[in-house]
């Protein structure tokens, strides 16, 4: 009942923005993280974090300066401390608002609720774990003018992500689990 509401949701929200983008300028903004690190004291330990968002969207203020946009996000994380590994990788999508602070579009602030979030979470050898629910992210940041169109800089990201529902093998229960991440990237956005 749930996925099937957020899905009507989703296709409301894709519909107004092919809709609307007709009349208004538009953004394909991306996001994105890459982290690895590794250890070799007495107990050898290594991990990756991989994050990333896209959102593709149209301007409803004057010159871009608010854009309303679907979102789709990426987050995976891998943690090995000896022979056990803790794994996380999710996916979610919503809609997503980019504020643009001054007339050049440098200073940005970014807001997501993403109305469905997938996770699959696996802590050492116990069953792989599929979570669902919502999520939330922030972005803020400065960018710099590469052209009249194309910006790039770096961004302060902070997310979560709330799960209540859980699927371990075919059985299914409740759960109130969360997951959040605050970390530095790099950003891309491309108007028009």
């Amino acid at each position: 009942m749930i996925a099937m509401i957020r899905f009507k949701i989703a296709l409301f929200f894709i519909f107004n923005l092919l809709i609307c983008s007709k009349a208004h300028a538009g953004i394909v903004d991306l996001n994105l993280l890459y982290y690895s690190e590794s250890t070799t004291a007495t107990t050898a330990a290594a991990g990756t974090k991989t994050f990333y968002d896209f959102c593709v969207g149209f301007g409803v203020y004057k010159g871009n300066a608010i854009v309303v946009g679907w979102n789709y996000a990426s987050y995976s994380s891998s943690q090995t401390t000896g022979t056990t590994a803790v794994t996380y990788t999710s996916t979610q999508m919503g809609p997503k608002f980019i504020f643009f602070l001054n007339k050049d579009h440098n200073w940005r602030i970014g807001a997501a609720y993403n109305i469905t979030s997938s996770a699959n979470y696996q802590n050492g050898a116990n069953t792989a774990e599929t979570w669902k629910g919502t999520a939330y992210a922030i972005d803020m940041g400065y960018q710099f003018l590469l052209s009249d169109t194309l910006l790039f800089g770096a961004r302060l990201n902070y997310s979560i992500s709330n799960y209540s529902e859980k699927l371990i093998g075919a059985a299914y229960s409740t759960t109130s689990s969360s997951q959040t991440f605050i970390y530095p990237s790099l950003g891309v956005s491309y108007l028009w």
